[in-house]
């Protein structure tokens, strides 16, 4: 309910105070227009929940779901973003071996470009894995900047930039801008 609607309510990290604005829309439609098959889009669904609590089960309940809704939809590019972060964040919790983790991780990034060249957060996923499994950090720079540049409002982008790139390259005054962080002085 309200996906639709024209106004956000957003809790910054750290904040209890909520804020309002409008509803970023991107370059094109939500993920549910882009899911071609309505199983695939509840198979992804299914395994977002999965991915977000971070334990050896759930991850591979996850990628199992992932998986299975891009064979139901080899073009739902959103899924192989997905795919894509599971086995990032496998690498990075010490889930799965981490050169092989990643290097999944990009195979779901170029899945997920091939399918979607315009999906902000697969450019980001190609970011992520630019800088940590390759140290390309110039073109993991140039991902983000396509990130951004394709909808910064997405919290998912500035946060990735802000973790894997800026921070690991001692700039942290830019990884605190891009997360809303305070930086005390």
């Amino acid at each position: 309910a309200g996906v639709d609607d024209p106004v956000e309510i957003v809790l910054p990290t750290g904040s209890y105070l909520p804020q309002f604005r409008l509803r970023s829309r991107g370059p094109g439609p939500d993920p549910r227009a882009r899911a071609r098959d309505a199983q695939a889009y509840e198979l992804y669904l299914r395994g977002r929940k999965q991915l977000n609590a971070t334990g050896p089960d759930s991850m591979a309940r996850a990628l199992a779901l992932l998986h299975g809704a891009v064979e139901l939809d080899p073009a739902f590019a959103e899924a192989s973003v997905a795919i894509a972060e599971a086995h990032f964040v496998s690498a990075i919790f010490g889930l799965a071996a981490p050169a092989d983790a990643l290097a999944a991780a990009g195979r779901g990034a170029e899945a997920a470009l091939a399918a979607n060249p315009g999906l902000a957060t697969a450019h980001a996923q190609m970011g992520r894995v630019l800088a940590a499994r390759d140290h390309d950090f110039v073109g993991a720079e140039a991902a983000f900047d396509r990130a951004m540049a394709l909808d910064p409002e997405q919290p998912a982008v500035p946060q990735a930039r802000a973790m894997c790139f800026l921070a690991p390259l001692g700039r942290l005054d830019e990884a605190a801008q891009d997360t809303g962080a305070l930086v005390e002085a």
